[in-house]
């Protein structure tokens, strides 16, 4: 039904236990991640993103926090837990929120004239089809991959402002990259 089912791992076997159901607040649920401390889950659906805070030891959720007008696509979340990543394959966009009170920080779409590493306003190619976002371990460097586009679209992220600026697109089949192809997990 597109909830969110809860399972507890056994840390010796690596065996799932199901433990119960979170809260049924929305059907579809496309993508879900936890934050490093495992105290919040988000998650993604067709209508809502939604943050939920967790009980390490039990799994169990309460909603703390939603915002209308999402849309299924892959989802990140900061290593330091202050920023969430929402890329929408239907809108073709990056979406930076703060996890505090769950403002949207800023919008880059494909088609949207953004200013580069060198300063310079080019037109972003490389999110048809956004599909999934990845934060380096230092939470500078976000990747977006596009399934329409074929692409890996490279951002850094300002520490100041927390403000993406494109750095590159690597498209395959453009410039030598051969081969590039979905994630195997």
């Amino acid at each position: 039904d597109g909830g969110i089912a809860i399972f507890q791992r056994d840390l010796h076997t690596g065996n799932l236990t199901f433990v119960g159901r979170g809260p049924n607040f929305t059907q579809g649920i496309e993508s879900i991640v936890v934050s490093e401390d495992g105290t919040k889950v988000y998650a993604n659906s067709a209508s809502f993103l939604l943050q939920y805070t967790r009980v390490p030891a039990t799994g169990a959720l309460t909603l703390s926090a939603f915002a209308t007008g999402s849309a299924p696509g892959g989802l990140a979340v900061s290593h330091n837990g202050n920023l969430l990543y929402v890329v929408s394959e239907g809108d073709d966009n990056l979406r930076v929120v703060r996890t505090s009170d769950f403002s949207v920080r800023q919008v880059l779409a494909e088609g949207d004239l953004v200013t580069d590493m060198s300063g310079a306003s080019v037109f972003l190619a490389g999110l048809d089809g956004a599909s999934s976002v990845a934060v380096s371990g230092d939470d500078r460097i976000v990747y977006v991959t596009a399934r329409n586009s074929n692409t890996i679209t490279v951002f850094e992220r300002a520490p100041g402002t927390d403000r993406l600026t494109l750095v590159e697109t690597i498209e395959n089949g453009v410039n030598g990259v051969r081969g590039l192809a979905a994630a195997s997990d």
